[in-house]
């Protein structure tokens, strides 16, 4: 492991304590989450959004940001409806510059991670990373009705040095 950066994040909404990934700034440790949501690198957020803040410390000019997500439907686990990518000059009010959606589908039982990334430049102190929880299990899957996780792991930020 090794972070070199001293960036704060706050999450609008904890993870599910069982799948909290070594810690609350997990998504910005610098540890990508392999194929396995069992491995221990995964967020586990159960029927909620993520809602992301980053603290850059300064205003930088960022060139791409994205963040992992893993689809394994056996397990109840899919890709976020849609990635938000928004900035703030004042870490309060935030503005969007991107938005992704998942390109997997939502029926695909292979196991995969697909990085949500937009490569819009933006000059910002303050990011916001939100993915969108899909609603409940639809009726063709056996767990039809109950909320769906969603696994998450490690925002990039790359900035022009």
């Amino acid at each position: 492991l090794h972070v070199d950066h001293d960036w704060t994040l706050t999450l609008e909404h904890l993870p599910d304590n069982q799948y909290m990934a070594g810690g609350l700034t997990a998504l910005i440790d610098g540890i990508d989450g392999g194929n396995d949501f069992r491995t221990g690198e995964w967020q586990g957020y159960w029927g909620t959004d993520m809602v992301a803040r980053i603290d850059l410390g300064a205003v930088e000019k960022v060139t791409s940001i994205s963040l992992g997500a893993l689809q394994d439907i056996k397990p109840w686990i899919w890709m976020p409806e849609r990635v938000t990518f928004s900035a703030s000059e004042d870490g309060h009010d935030y503005d969007v510059f991107d938005v992704q959606r998942a390109t997997t589908d939502v029926k695909d039982k292979v196991v995969q991670v697909e990085r949500f990334q937009s490569d819009r430049p933006v000059t910002t102190r303050y990011l916001e990373v939100k993915a969108e929880a899909h609603g409940p299990i639809p009726e063709w899957h056996l767990g039809r009705g109950n909320d769906r996780w969603m696994f998450l792991d490690e925002i990039h930020v790359e900035l022009k040095p």
